[in-house]
C-alpha cells in the first residue's frame, strides 16, 4: 500500500480524542536510529508521568540500532510498563497502530529529505507533533502541524498537554493535516498530470 494511498483504508479507522481517556496514547513509528532521537520521547513520557501518574502511555513501532541503549533508559527512568514495543511491522499493520495513536510524534529526523511517516500520520488525521525545521516547514504550516523545539524533550510533553487539554484543537489539527496531504496522492498526482497533457 503506498503510504499515502490509503484514504479508502481509512474508513476502518476509529479516531479517539481524549474522551475520558486515562491511558493516552502517544505513538511514533520508524527506524530506532540515533537521528530519531526515540530518547526524547522517553524523556517526555518521563516529565509527563511524574506529572500526571498512569495517564500516558507510549507506542513505538520499529527497531534498529539505538533499540538496547532505549532500553536501558526506560529503565533508569522508571518506566517499565508504560512503553509498548511493538517492533517491526508490516505496513498496513503500522498503518493499523497509527489508527490507535491519539497524538502522533516524530521526535527527531534529518534537516533534510521528506520523513514520509509525517504523511502517514497526517493521511490517518492524527494530531502530531514535530521538531521545527525548516524542512518540514516546507512541508506543513502551524495549522496541520505542532511544531517544537528541536531536541526538546520538555517542548514535546507541553505540547502533548496542550493538545490533550484542548481536543477540539488537537482535532481540527489533525483534520487540517488530513486535508493538506490528500494533494500528495498518487491519485490525484495522475489526475492533474493527465489534465495537464489534455491542455
Amino acid at each position: 500500500m503506498n503510504s499515502v494511498l490509503l484514504f479508502n483504508f481509512l474508513s476502518n479507522i476509529i479516531m479517539n480524542y481524549f474522551s475520558g481517556q486515562v491511558n493516552i496514547k502517544i505513538g511514533s513509528v520508524g527506524s530506532l536510529s540515533h537521528w530519531h532521537r526515540v530518547d526524547l520521547l522517553l524523556t517526555a513520557l518521563n516529565l509527563l508521568d511524574s506529572g500526571y501518574p498512569g495517564r500516558f502511555r507510549l507506542k513505538i513501532v520499529g527497531h534498529g540500532e539505538e533499540y538496547a541503549g532505549l532500553r536501558s533508559l526506560e529503565k533508569q527512568l522508571n518506566l517499565e510498563g508504560k512503553v509498548d514495543w511493538l517492533g517491526p511491522m508490516l505496513h498496513e499493520k503500522a498503518f493499523e497502530q497509527i489508527g490507535q495513536f491519539d497524538i502522533a510524534v516524530l521526535p527527531h529526523t534529518l534537516p533534510t529529505g521528506t520523513p514520509m511517516k509525517l504523511f502517514e500520520y497526517a493521511a490517518l488525521a492524527r494530531p502530531i507533533i514535530t521538531p521545527d525545521l525548516p524542512n518540514l516547514r516546507d512541508l506543513f504550516n502551524a495549522y496541520e502541524m505542532c511544531f517544537v523545539g528541536t531536541g526538546s524533550a520538555e517542548g514535546i510533553a507541553e505540547a502533548v498537554l496542550k493538545l490533550t487539554e484542548e481536543p477540539e484543537s488537537a482535532r481540527h489539527l489533525g483534520e487540517k493535516a488530513q486535508e493538506h496531504v490528500q494533494r500528495y496522492s498518487w491519485e490525484r498526482i495522475v489526475t492533474q498530470l493527465l489534465e495537464s497533457w489534455q491542455k
